[in-house]
């Protein structure tokens, strides 16, 4: 877990670092797109989660998103929800990597706790990304499948 929290860190590290743009912020997609990333991993492994971290803090991710904290146990699509604005976007994935890190020390102190076969599957997944470049990979690939993450800023008017 140590590893995967360290990777998720540097590739944070990297998209807060991107500069520039011309007709679309990089920056903010790359944000939109890892968010969405550490919000599918808290989704696909919910009891893992919950149980193994501080449950408020795994209620402030879901509702930095716009999600409903009586929604919080179902996966809701964020196509086209999330936030445009980079200090919000900021906020929402130190929220995400504070659960992250609050699963890792709880994991440090006692041991993974849940059911057996969610234990197996969350730890092979962890297992399956212990380099920056299989993060990457995955980012890669979201951006081609979820081209469309963010909210419109100004929704067209076809009205003549």
């Amino acid at each position: 877990m140590d590893e995967f929290l360290k990777n998720l860190k540097l590739i944070k590290d990297d998209i807060f670092k991107l500069e520039g743009s011309y007709i679309i912020n990089n920056q903010i997609k790359h944000k939109q797109l890892f968010l969405y990333y550490m919000y599918r991993i808290i989704c696909k492994h919910t009891n893992i989660m919950k149980t193994n971290s501080n449950p408020a803090a795994y209620e402030e991710v879901f509702t930095s998103i716009g999600i409903p904290s009586d929604m919080t146990d179902k996966c809701y699509p964020l196509c086209e929800k999330i936030s445009n604005k980079d200090d919000e976007l900021d906020e929402m994935i130190e929220k995400g990597l504070f659960l992250f890190e609050s699963v890792s020390e709880n994991i440090k102190t006692n041991e993974l706790m849940g059911k057996k076969e969610e234990m197996e599957d969350f730890n092979d997944f962890i297992k399956s990304k212990d380099t920056k470049r299989e993060i990457k990979e995955d980012l890669t690939l979201l951006a081609v499948l979820l081209p469309r993450l963010s909210k419109y800023k100004l929704r067209p008017n076809y009205r003549v």
